[in-house]
């Protein structure tokens, strides 16, 4: 995203559809080396604006992460950022980040939910962890027993960090 005085301008946000054909077209050519792709974010919510673009990919097994990584900081325009778990580029020309984000085998779940937000919906999930003895991050829900050490209990699937934390799944349309 573009930032003026710590806040994102007006010519930094597209519309939906336009975010998600781009979207699209770019989860198309990660496919070949990725298990899993999903546009996650503002995209996956379904809001009419949209500030920057989302995408969290699985790779497959004969890939490693640098090399995905590459492939799709070669699809960009500019660099904004490269590593091994987030990567953001510029594309066509739009003024909007395109990020990447490389997830672990066991947390896609919970790494999609994390990264599709909206930011008071995972602020009231990691609440209803917390009052359950629980802990919930991007990583996963965890048990934290009183010596601080974590046992991980869900998180493969959206699914499941709902089903433990007692309530019913919101599809991302509904998320605030």
């Amino acid at each position: 995203m573009r930032i003026t005085g710590g806040k994102m301008t007006k010519k930094d946000r597209i519309e939906w559809k336009v975010a998600k054909d781009l979207a699209d077209r770019v989860c198309k050519e990660l496919e070949p080396w990725c298990e899993r792709i999903v546009v996650a974010g503002s995209i996956r919510r379904m809001k009419p604006i949209v500030g920057d673009i989302d995408l969290i990919a699985k790779t497959k097994p004969e890939y490693t992460r640098e090399f995905v990584m590459q492939k799709f900081c070669a699809l960009g325009e500019q660099i904004l950022m490269s590593g091994i778990v987030k990567s953001s580029i510029v594309k066509e020309g739009k003024q909007i980040d395109l990020n990447l984000l490389l997830s672990n085998n066991n947390c896609s779940g919970a790494f999609i939910l994390h990264h599709t937000g909206g930011w008071i919906s995972n602020m009231k999930l990691r609440q209803v962890a917390k009052n359950k003895g629980l802990m919930l991050s991007q990583y996963g829900v965890f048990k934290v027993s009183p010596d601080g050490t974590q046992e991980f209990i869900a998180g493969e699937t959206e699914e499941s960090v709902y089903k433990v934390l007692g309530l019913p799944y919101v599809i991302p349309e509904r998320r605030e």
